[in-house]
């Protein structure tokens, strides 16, 4: 019983680290690094900026897991992009 329980609050942790991210990266997108604020995102969210701190220790910490998050999906569509080339290639 304790197993199922602490996956469903590491999926709730995921899903509410995505959506921290996922508010960051829109405030970064509509204003620039300077729109990205704790306390911007957690209103937004609906939750108080301290529950933030349950999730990501400083807004640094937020800043370097947005840019993971962003370099992930550089990564992704760049092997993308290789893989059908690739393919492609191979069928000409």
């Amino acid at each position: 019983m304790d197993r199922h329980s602490s996956t469903r609050r590491e999926r709730r942790r995921l899903e509410m680290t995505g959506d921290i991210i996922a508010t960051a990266r829109e405030h970064l997108r509509s204003g620039g690094m300077n729109a990205i604020s704790l306390r911007a995102i957690a209103r937004e969210i609906g939750v108080t900026p301290a529950a933030l701190y349950r999730y990501f220790a400083d807004l640094n910490a937020l800043i370097y897991a947005l840019r993971n998050d962003i370099l992930d999906e550089l990564n992704t569509v760049i092997e993308a992009a290789r893989d059908q080339d690739a393919k492609e290639g191979s069928t000409a």
